[in-house]
């Protein structure tokens, strides 16, 4: 909605320029560009305030889906009219200002947003992208017909989101509940621990002994299996966190420098503007468009860095280490000797 402007009047080049930016939202109004045609005569009206503009820009907001600021719209016009008997065109823009806000109104519902109690540290509320303010929370307030997507936020909870489809013959009713947000849990990743052969009953069994005498079993030293190495995620976990950090960093230089490199100059240069001012804007179009196009490239390539550290995080962190691998059972045949005797003795390690 535009705010109030000043009733000083225009000056020459001031008018010309206000009645360029209305005959523009009126060609886009003819042919169905209403979000422009919107644009165009809320920039008309920043200069000077009418009924009739307020009715353009009102028709223009509805045909968008623009219902609340349309409504805003249209009531303004309707208010503007009503004290000036003498406006062109007085009765005619009157009726089309009801006619827009009677359309509007039956595209709406009357939707409650109710907030948990108490109410958590750094709660917002959006409706369909919209920012709820906070005086209108636990109350019933306008909202556009349709599919509305009611989302909420607040420090140390999971984020709130629910879908309604709203009517114009029903009010909606919606209760924000957190769930508190979900811990990672990392599983230490395996030592390798290899608990040595139970030589009691089942870790090494001697049998066999045989000799020229009866043979007798000599000392028989335990086949213990090497140390499994410890293996986890840790390292995936170093390289994607490095990877997720240095593309973050490359996805704000590539997307935020431009914006702000072309952002005084799409504020100057939008709509009509006079010769001198066409000219310099060309001027830095040609210095910074090349400039900014080659930071937005890198913005792309620190987004997809990112994605694939965000990728190997998260993999790093879910992998879990393996396990020690127990050794195969082996037999070995080993002499031994004794006084009076020789023979051999079977060693089987499990």
């Amino acid at each position: 909605m535009a705010s109030a402007v000043s009733a000083q009047p225009l000056d020459a080049t001031q008018a010309a320029v206000r009645r360029s930016m209305i005959e523009d939202a009126q060609r886009a109004q003819a042919a169905g560009q209403h979000t422009q045609c919107s644009e165009l005569a809320l920039r008309a009206l920043s200069m000077q305030d009418t009924g009739s503009l307020r009715r353009l820009a009102a028709e223009c907001q509805l045909a968008s889906g623009s219902v609340l600021e349309a409504i805003g719209n249209a009531d303004l016009c309707i208010s503007a009219l009503r004290r000036d008997a003498l406006a062109p065109g007085r009765e005619q823009h009157l009726a089309g200002c009801e006619r827009v806000a009677r359309e509007a109104r039956a595209r709406t519902t009357r939707l409650t947003v109710r907030t948990p109690r108490p109410e958590p540290e750094g709660l917002q509320i959006t409706i369909s992208g919209r920012s709820l303010p906070r005086v209108e929370w636990n109350i019933a307030t306008v909202a556009p017909t349709g599919s509305l997507v009611i989302e909420a936020t607040a420090r140390g909870q999971a984020p709130f989101r629910r879908t309604i489809e709203a009517r114009s013959d029903a009010p909606a009713e919606v209760q924000i509940e957190f769930e508190p947000a979900a811990t990672n849990t990392v599983t230490p990743p395996n030592t390798g621990t290899v608990t040595p052969p139970n030589t009691g009953n089942g870790g090494t069994q001697q049998s066999g002994s045989s000799g020229s005498n009866g043979g007798s079993s000599g000392a028989v030293t335990p086949i213990v299996a090497p140390p499994q190495a410890p293996s986890g995620g840790r390292p995936l976990v170093i390289a994607g966190g490095a990877m997720l950090g240095a593309g973050a960093v490359m996805a704000v230089v590539g997307f935020v420098v431009p914006a702000s490199m072309l952002g005084s100059y799409r504020g100057r240069c939008s709509g009509v503007v006079d010769d001198p001012t066409f000219e310099q804007c060309d001027r830095e179009r040609t210095s910074s468009q090349p400039v900014a196009d080659g930071l937005t490239g890198v913005g792309f390539v620190g987004v997809g860095l990112a994605a694939v550290g965000a990728g190997l995080l998260v993999y790093g962190l879910t992998r879990g280490a393996p396990s020690a691998e127990r050794p195969a059972p082996r037999a070995m045949v080993l002499p031994t000797f004794g006084p009076g005797s020789r023979g051999a003795s079977l060693l089987v390690a499990f």
